[in-house]
This record gives C-alpha cells, sequence and structure tokens, in this order.
C-alpha cells in the first residue's frame, strides 16, 4: 500500500518510506497474478524468486524485478510472521505436488 508513501530512490514501491506490504489471499487477485507470473517462469529457468510486481492504476500488471533471495523483512513486520508461515507452507506442499 503506498497511499502515503513517498518515492525513496528505489523503484519498488515496497521501499519507499512510508509503504506497506500488504497480505493478499483474494483468490480473484491471486488468479491474476499467478496468470501474470506463469511466462515469466516459462521463459526463464528459475523455480524461485521474489517477483515485485505492481499494479497501476490503469489495472495492468508490471514486473519491476525478479529477487532470487527475497528478503521478507518487512512483509513480516507490515503482516507478521504467521502469514510468511503460511507461504511458506503453500511454497512447500507446491513443490512436493511436482
Amino acid at each position: 500500500d503506498i497511499t502515503n508513501a513517498k518515492f525513496a530512490g528505489n523503484l519498488s514501491p515496497l521501499h519507499w518510506d512510508g509503504a506497506k506490504a500488504k497480505y493478499i489471499n483474494d483468490p480473484q487477485i491471486l488468479s491474476e497474478i499467478a496468470n501474470f507470473a506463469k511466462p515469466i517462469f516459462e521463459e526463464l529457468d528459475i523455480d524461485y524468486g521474489g517477483l515485485d510486481i505492481v499494479l497501476d492504476r490503469d489495472n495492468q500488471y508490471w514486473l519491476i524485478e525478479i529477487n532470487s533471495h527475497p528478503n521478507y523483512t518487512i512483509f513480516t513486520r507490515d503482516n507478521g510472521e504467521e502469514a510468511v508461515v503460511r507461504i511458506f507452507e503453500k511454497m512447500l506442499i507446491s513443490l512436493g505436488s511436482n
């Protein structure tokens, strides 16, 4: 959420002053993000990465960057440790089904 955030020299809005990482559990939004990310993982030979994705005012998704070692510090600060545990549980379940 960048409603009250100010640009701080990093293109990724998550790093702007006052920005907050939001835990998304809306099935529609998760589906949109999955559809956006799918061709990225099909084109690039990566199994894991942290995608910095933004949604603009026209509801267009944009990829800012892919982090090979994503940091969950800001997300944990804004959403708590339990949310991160749930994310890793989903990743592990997904790996087990492949």
